[in-house]
């Protein structure tokens, strides 16, 4: 699969909180959203695919629509490098 081409000016931030510790993890400068997904999947979901990029892009450029209930852990941001 082709990734797209991305815009170098941006880069994610993730900030996800464990339910059980409150404990936050922090994953800094994530290039694409397909990176960002397969972030997600392999440190939280044991490299299982259960969130998209597609996911992400709601996520991210679609704030108020609803989400699934694990996906209100992960806190996003987008950030100019």
């Amino acid at each position: 699969m082709v990734s797209r081409k991305r815009n170098n000016e941006f880069a994610y931030r993730l900030e996800a909180i464990m339910p059980l510790t409150n404990e936050c993890k922090k994953f800094l400068d994530i290039n694409t959203l397909e990176d960002l997904s397969a972030t997600i999947n392999v440190n939280f979901f044991n490299g299982f695919p259960v969130v998209s990029r597609a996911m992400v892009n709601n996520w991210i450029y679609y704030p108020d629509r609803p989400r699934r209930m694990f996906g209100d852990a992960f806190k996003i941001n987008r950030v100019r490098v």
